[in-house]
């Protein structure tokens, strides 16, 4: 600054090649690191209801289960059938599963489900085991039509990984 106040002729220039530098270093950062760990994915289905409406647009962390296993509760994009999935993890390997009215149970206990909304519906599963390796995933909107609702039963491996973010497409 000079006595007058005014940032010195060349500054201002000089400030915004900088901040436009590390902007584009930002961005290139962003763009390598979003192509090895993170992937978009858009929401079609209303499978995950309220929680997530068709056209939303997920950031999925595929790096999320590198060095841990995928938790209950955790929204996941899993490979079922050939297509993709996004479900909340609702079993755990070892556990036994069961649905009843709408509402999980783990070894026959309900699942407390407190922290995210579920519609109920009246899904019903009976129970099964989960083998080693393998985690029950189960949508919000358990009230669909038996047509069109999917519970998958999936190994690790067949998870893509976790939904870390989201935001509507202004599309």
């Amino acid at each position: 600054m000079n006595a007058s106040g005014a940032a010195p002729q060349g500054t201002a220039p000089r400030r915004r090649r900088v901040l436009l530098g590390w902007s584009i270093v930002g961005l290139l950062l962003f763009l390598a690191l979003a192509r090895t760990q993170f992937r978009l994915v858009l929401v079609k289905g209303r499978s995950m209801e309220p929680t997530l409406t068709p056209g939303t647009v997920l950031l999925v962390h595929t790096g999320a289960f590198d060095a841990s296993l995928p938790a209950r509760g955790d929204v996941v994009v899993a490979r079922f059938r050939d297509e993709f999935i996004i479900k909340r993890v609702v079993g755990l390997p070892g556990e036994t599963i069961d649905a009843r009215n709408g509402r999980v149970h783990v070894d026959g206990r309900p699942l407390a489900e407190d922290t995210y909304t579920v519609s109920p519906g009246n899904l019903e599963i009976r129970n099964g085991r989960l083998i080693e390796g393998s985690f029950a995933l189960l949508g919000d909107n358990r009230s669909l039509p038996a047509t069109v609702l999917v519970h998958a039963v999936v190994p690790r491996d067949q998870i893509v990984g976790k939904v870390v973010g989201s935001f509507r497409s202004p599309f």
